[in-house]
C-alpha cells in the first residue's frame, strides 16, 4: 500500500457508557483510535423525506490492516459520522490492509 494513498485522518469510535433500563447502551461516542485512510465515495441515493430531498452517501474506506475495527464502530471524519456497514475486509487476506464499506445518511 502507497502511503501517499492514505491522505484522510479518520476515528474509530466505539459506543460506550451505563446501559439503559431496556438494555442498551446510552449514546457515547468514544475514540478508541486514530489511523490514516482513503476515502473514496461511490454512489449517493436520493430520496424524498417531508418535501426535502434528502441523499445517504455510500463509500468504501481503505486502511493499514487494523484487527480493532468492528462493525459496531463508527467512523469520525472531519465532523462527519460514517456508518460502518457489514464486516470489516482483510483485503486479499493478506494482513496489509482493512477495507470498510460506510453510509453517510442525510446529505441535504
Amino acid at each position: 500500500m502507497r502511503a501517499g494513498r492514505l491522505r484522510h485522518r479518520i476515528e474509530i469510535q466505539e459506543r460506550q457508557g451505563p446501559k439503559n433500563l431496556l438494555g442498551g447502551v446510552s449514546d457515547n461516542w468514544v475514540t478508541i483510535a486514530t489511523v490514516w485512510a482513503s476515502i473514496e465515495p461511490m454512489t449517493i441515493k436520493d430520496y424524498l423525506s417531508s418535501d426535502a430531498q434528502i441523499a445517504d452517501l455510500h463509500g468504501k474506506i481503505v486502511m493499514r490492516f487494523n484487527q480493532i475495527i468492528r462493525s459496531d464502530h463508527r467512523i469520525l471524519y472531519e465532523g462527519r459520522i460514517l456508518e460502518i456497514q457489514g464486516q470489516p475486509i482483510n483485503l486479499g487476506q493478506r494482513n496489509k490492509e482493512t477495507q470498510v464499506m460506510y453510509i453517510e445518511r442525510g446529505l441535504a
